[in-house]
């Protein structure tokens, strides 16, 4: 008898990702991991059962909403994040993918404490960086809005265009646009705010 989903633990829910495909269905296995120093950017969310995500890295998409955090993406599998910062593949079909780029574009986005600062004219790190600066006030960073995506050399980058506000007054006025990464120093760069302003 098959279990739901919902009843899956994060140690059942690996022994379901890692099964063989059965007779008349084209066996398939996870892909191999990626080597150790290998480009590593937060590609998204894979929403599963909240008893699932015990051994997972988590991040909230909604209030008091967590999902596993994907790092890799594949036809049928899904690289997500382990608490003890390794990885995992899982199938796809065990819960909803949520990708990034939708995820920043209709949330409310900011620059976190890991942004340098910098913003460059190309999704590429050989381009020169041009200084923003940074609010005097502590906390979050300046306000964003997702633009487009773009992966260069295995990085997911991110054009952004920077706003003054986006809480309180009249229609958000930008300041500056640009590019920068998605991942820096094991954190994203932009995220949102899950609970709202």
């Amino acid at each position: 008898m098959r279990r739901h989903a919902s009843a899956l633990s994060f140690g059942a829910l690996l022994l379901v990702a890692c099964e063989r495909g059965t007779s008349g269905v084209r066996a398939e296995s996870p892909p191999p991991l990626p080597s150790a120093g290998s480009p590593d950017s937060l590609l998204g969310l894979f929403l599963l059962p909240p008893d699932s995500l015990g051994g997972l890295e988590t991040r909230e998409h909604g209030y008091e909403e967590s999902s596993a955090a994907v790092y890799g993406v594949d036809e049928r599998w899904l690289l997500v994040g382990l608490r003890d910062s390794g990885r995992a593949w899982l199938r796809r079909d065990l819960g909803e993918f949520l990708p990034l780029e939708p995820l920043l574009r209709e949330r409310l986005t900011y620059l976190t404490d890991v942004w340098d600062g910098t913003l460059r004219f190309a999704p590429d790190s050989a381009a020169a960086p041009q200084p923003l600066p940074r609010p005097t006030r502590s906390g979050d960073g300046p306000p964003v809005r997702l633009l487009g995506t773009r992966m260069v050399n295995g990085a997911l980058w991110l054009e952004i265009e920077v706003v003054d506000q986006v809480c309180e007054g009249p229609e958000p006025r930008a300041v500056a646009k640009g590019w920068i990464r998605a991942w820096s120093d094991a954190a994203p760069t932009v995220w949102f705010y899950s609970r709202g302003c």
